[in-house]
């Protein structure tokens, strides 16, 4: 039986062609159940399908499977691979890579051998490493334009920090040479005052630290010096020490004794500037640390020549063990 217009017909056919006669007569309202008919059949296979019957008002509902299913793969429409099935991500995994590639650091490999090997079930896992690697690329692009990650393009990057000089307090100086790369100086004036407080002559001795510098690798498309010192007014409550504070940093894109002394300079002008003709001794007695590399070393003592200079333990140690290791000299002696 069909409905229609309201009322039960049947199918009859009339003059070779089919039509809905309503019946008469009509039966009760109360005697009628609505069964609505779905079929969807298989684009790989026209033979195989699915019907599904509703109970219009009732829960139950009748599923089935017409015909013989394929057993030759072939492959969906976005599949790259000939010969291998979709299977669609579940939308909790998909949601767990965009997460995972918007808070970590690591690359998509990383990303995906993690998820791979704590997944505790196959579902849990990302299909593969190129869905990994285009959810990167889709989060990064949506934080470059929310200005919330670099571009990986150092004239653009270059370009937003000459921009940042003017209203950003904490981009002083950048600096562009025809045969250097161009380098940034980027501080506060809080980090220069606790400079002068900590690290200059007239610090008393019980608070007086020293200013240590160190060039930092892959951090970005340049290096990044880090200058450190120890605030000594204060002390961590678990381990009673003064903790490192840092000072004015440089990114530049070369460790010549040039670009030092362009930073070393321009922090110690920054340091005078507001020091008055008889106190320009204050700078006179500061103690500054660092490794071995000469280009550093050199800018340092022409930028403060009347500073003390130390040399990192660590560095020193390392760099004795390295030239032994070199003679064939064994590690235990």
């Amino acid at each position: 039986m069909f409905f229609k217009d309201g009322l039960v017909c049947d199918r009859k056919r009339i003059q070779g062609k089919d039509h809905l006669v309503p019946l008469e007569p009509q039966p009760s309202a109360s005697c009628v159940r609505h069964v609505t008919r779905y079929d969807y059949k298989l684009k790989r296979c026209d033979t195989y399908s699915k019907r599904i019957t509703v109970v219009v008002g009732s829960p139950i509902y009748l599923c089935e499977y017409l015909g013989t299913m394929p057993v030759d793969c072939v492959s969906h429409g976005n599949c790259k691979q000939e010969g291998t099935q979709y299977v669609r991500t579940r939308p909790a995994v998909t949601q767990a890579i965009r997460q995972q590639c918007r808070e970590s650091k690591h690359n998509p490999k990383k990303i995906f051998d993690t998820m791979t090997s704590t997944a505790a079930e196959e579902s849990e896992c990302p299909r593969n490493l190129k869905q990994v690697q285009n959810a990167s690329v889709e989060v990064n692009e949506q934080l470059r334009d929310k200005n919330l990650r670099g571009t990986n393009n150092l004239a653009d990057e270059m370009l937003t920090l000459c921009s940042m000089v003017k209203d950003n307090d904490f981009v002083r100086t950048v600096t562009f040479n025809s045969e250097h790369a161009p380098c940034a100086i980027l501080y506060t004036k809080e980090q220069l005052a606790d400079v002068k407080r900590f690290c200059g002559a007239d610090a008393p001795d019980n608070v007086i630290s020293v200013l240590c510098v160190d060039r930092t690798f892959n951090v970005s498309s340049l290096f990044l010096t880090l200058t450190v010192f120890k605030n000594m007014s204060v002390v961590h409550s678990s381990t009673r020490q003064p903790p490192i504070f840092l000072g004015p940093m440089f990114l530049h894109g070369d460790g010549a004794f040039v670009s030092y002394l362009t930073f070393f300079m321009s922090m110690r002008g920054a340091l005078d500037s507001d020091v008055h003709a008889t106190e320009l001794k204050m700078l006179d007695g500061i103690i500054t640390g660092s490794d071995e590399e000469a280009a550093l070393v050199k800018a340092l003592r022409v930028a403060f020549p009347s500073s003390q200079h130390l040399f990192c333990v660590l560095h020193c140690r390392d760099n004795v063990r390295d030239h032994l290791n070199k003679m064939g000299v064994t590690q235990n002696v």
